[in-house]
């Protein structure tokens, strides 16, 4: 539970990153190479709009995140962060991956209201959606956890985008 949780907060630093952008901040020492990498998520062959994408990498600890949310062409543009730095783009490496629909929680904030908050709030915030996250439903029903995921990817060299077709983990 507590790594869902983690997971879930990743999820919105990334996200939450995307929208305000990072200028200005340092690249954390021991913050992995990335290169662009994206996921496409497709159900029957359809797009999946709004799925929010968490991976973990296998066989790796770090205290990085890798994540992303699709847009109305079912494309989530990965980005990995650590803190409040983000780089688009993912590591080399095998990952599991967790595919919950993004959606909006209720209490989710504008742009201009992230931006018009105090660190404290932004922090307290964060904290709030990710419980809201948690509790959204998976797209992948049997997949609840990193731990329990059939789905896996491989970030490499010259790859740049990944499809996952949504029928291929049906239960």
């Amino acid at each position: 539970m507590r790594f869902t949780t983690l997971l879930s907060a990743l999820c919105f630093i990334v996200s939450f990153s995307l929208m305000t952008g990072c200028g200005g901040v340092k690249k954390p020492e021991g913050f992995p190479d990335v290169i662009p990498h994206t996921l496409v998520v497709n159900n029957n062959g359809v797009p999946e709009a709004d799925v929010s994408i968490s991976l973990l990498p296998e066989g790796v600890s770090g205290s990085w995140a890798v994540g992303g949310v699709t847009n109305s062409e079912g494309k989530g543009r990965l980005a990995t962060s650590q803190g409040s730095y983000m780089q688009f783009g993912a590591p080399v490496g095998k990952y599991k991956v967790v595919l919950t629909k993004a959606g909006k929680p209720s209490s989710e904030k504008s742009e201009q209201e992230l931006i018009a908050m105090t660190k404290e709030e932004r922090d307290a915030y964060a904290g709030k959606i990710a419980e809201e996250r948690k509790k959204m439903p998976k797209i992948i029903p049997n997949a609840l956890t990193t731990s329990k995921t059939p789905l896996t990817i491989e970030v490499s060299q010259g790859s740049t985008e990944t499809v996952v077709e949504l029928n291929d983990y049906a239960n």
